[in-house]
């Protein structure tokens, strides 16, 4: 997804020293280049995008991923260039998205739109997966005109022609069953797409799609980056969606 520009902080205020920030809490930040020194970090939660994390002289994000595919060996497939890897990875990501439904459908209605910690509630991360597919698959992969639902959920730093683009209502409050329908007609198209799907495919440069919204520039994307983005949204969301479940 694309980072909107944060808001810029004067150089003058960027150095905190001898400052106390237990129990702060940093969402949607940009930390690129940031340098913590003689910092005391205990009972601390990182989680986000990590392209370059150095702890103590060691660059940890290759233990990170490491570790993580251990635990959950259906994120080798989903990044494969194998088509049969990719429809074996999405088989385990549906099947857990699955049992974590049937765990929502037991609770009461109202806690399906609860946000824990300020995060998306569970009805708004389906409905932010039904627009990473119509962004990531019907647009690009199958170059559908306009395909977007109303009431998709845009990543939050989304800046706003992009969502004015895609036709987006970000004051949209579709029901439960909307939302569940939408979703299942994505699962759908999904399914349809790696059923067919071959190495010759997955190399296949997406064609221009003229039409506006996002990505703009579709040409720029082969369809295996297209299949890997939108696997690897599913698998995150899983997780968090099955994460603000649990202290629900």
């Amino acid at each position: 997804m694309v980072l909107r520009r944060t808001k810029d902080i004067p150089r003058a205020q960027r150095r905190w020293v001898d400052v106390t920030l237990a129990g702060a809490r940093f969402h949607n930040n940009d930390l690129t280049g940031a340098r913590f020194n003689g910092v005391i970090l205990d009972d601390v939660e990182i989680d986000g995008l990590l392209l370059g994390l150095t702890v103590n002289g060691v660059d940890v994000v290759p233990l990170v991923r490491a570790e993580l595919d251990r635990r959950h060996p259906e994120l080798v497939l989903i990044r494969s260039d194998d088509p049969d890897d990719l429809r074996a990875g999405w088989s385990v990501v549906k099947e857990l998205w699955q049992q974590t439904t049937a765990t929502a459908a037991a609770l009461e209605p109202a806690l399906l739109s609860e946000q824990v910690d300020h995060e998306w509630s569970f009805l708004q991360t389906l409905r932010h997966l039904v627009f990473v597919t119509d962004a990531w698959i019907s647009r690009p992969v199958r170059d559908a005109e306009r395909p977007y639902w109303p009431a998709g959920q845009p990543a939050t730093a989304m800046p706003a022609w992009f969502v004015e683009a895609c036709g987006l209502d970000l004051a949209a409050a579709p029901s439960s069953a909307e939302v569940m329908s939408a979703r299942a007609e994505r699962i759908e198209i999904l399914d349809r797409v790696l059923a067919t799907l071959t190495s010759d495919e997955l190399q296949r440069r997406c064609t221009a799609n003229r039409d506006p919204g996002y990505p703009s520039d579709t040409n720029k994307y082969t369809v295996a980056h297209c299949i890997h983005t939108t696997l690897s949204e599913e698998w995150a969301h899983h997780r968090f969606a099955a994460r603000d479940l649990a202290r629900l």
